[in-house]
């Protein structure tokens, strides 16, 4: 593995959210690379959100990747890394938290300094890129699990 490019941005200004405040975030894949089991996984964490007190509205499960956004022409300005970076962004500081099993969901919490939870791939993806990239830097364990 390398660094990821994405880390080459350094520290961001948490921008205003695009979406209503909530205390969690969770960004999830629906794509390729995860299994049919994601939906009942998706119930299921809904379920466990109620049962420890959450409303619906105190968080938001969601991917930023869809099918329709993935066959865009990449020439569009809405599909532009920096715009898609700052929609990124935006989504994600909608949450006080970010759960998520994305790579660079987690790379842009890191640098927008959101406290977040990773779940990593069978291939240890995340935890790898993490491991390179942040060789010799000062992290907030209490920030990032």
């Amino acid at each position: 593995l390398t660094p990821d490019a994405a880390l080459g941005l350094g520290p961001l200004l948490r921008p205003p959210p695009a979406y209503s405040r909530r205390k969690v975030v969770f960004i999830m894949r629906n794509d390729k690379e995860v299994d049919s089991d994601r939906v009942k996984e998706t119930r299921w964490l809904r379920v466990r959100m109620q049962e420890a007190g959450f409303d619906g509205n105190d968080y938001m499960i969601t991917d930023w990747v869809t099918r329709s956004d993935q066959s865009k022409p990449a020439r569009s300005i809405a599909y532009r890394p920096e715009t898609r970076t700052n929609v990124g962004a935006q989504l994600i500081s909608a949450g006080e938290v970010l759960v998520t099993d994305r790579l660079h969901a987690s790379i842009l919490a890191l640098l927008l300094d959101i406290p977040h939870v990773y779940i990593d791939t069978p291939q240890q993806k995340i935890r790898g890129t993490r491991d390179v990239s942040l060789v010799g830097e000062e992290c907030d364990e209490d920030r990032v699990r």
